[in-house]
C-alpha cells in the first residue's frame, strides 16, 4: 500500500518543477517500502510455518507418550499379572490405610490445638 502510494507520487512529480532528486529519493523509499513489506511477509510466513511445525511436534509426543505409555501397561501385565490385581482384591489394606490417615490427622489436629492454647492442655 505505501509503495504503490510513493509510486504514483514518483511518476505525478516528473512533471514538475521539484529537485529530480527529491525524485529519485521518493522512488528509492518506494523501492525501500516494497522490499520491507516483502521481508515482512517472509518472516509472517516463516513463522506461521514454524508455529504449526511446533504444534504438530507437541500433539506428535504427546500421542507417542500415550501410545508408549499404553504399551509399557499391556507388557507389564502379561508379565506380571498379579500387579494389578493385588490393589484391586484388597479392601482391607485400604481401610487399613484410610484408618491410618484418619488417626494421624486426628493427632496432629489435637497438637496444633495444644500449641496454640497451652493453658488449655494442662
Amino acid at each position: 500500500m505505501v509503495y504503490n502510494h510513493l509510486r504514483r507520487e514518483s511518476w505525478t512529480l516528473r512533471g514538475t518543477a521539484i529537485n529530480p532528486d527529491c525524485i529519485k529519493a521518493t522512488e528509492a523509499i518506494a523501492e525501500n517500502a516494497a522490499m520491507v513489506a516483502r521481508v515482512l511477509q517472509r518472516c509472517a510466513d516463516d513463522a506461521g510455518i514454524l508455529t504449526g511445525i511446533g504444534i504438530g511436534t507437541a500433539f506428535g509426543l504427546l500421542v507417542a507418550m500415550m501410545v508408549i505409555i499404553h504399551a509399557i501397561r499391556l507388557i507389564v501385565r502379561r508379565l506380571n499379572p498379579r500387579a494389578f490385581d493385588s490393589s484391586e482384591g484388597a479392601p482391607e489394606t485400604r481401610e487399613k490405610a484410610l484408618a491410618a490417615v484418619v488417626a494421624v490427622t486426628t493427632l496432629l489436629a489435637d497438637q496444633s490445638r495444644a500449641d496454640e492454647h497451652p493453658a488449655a492442655g494442662h
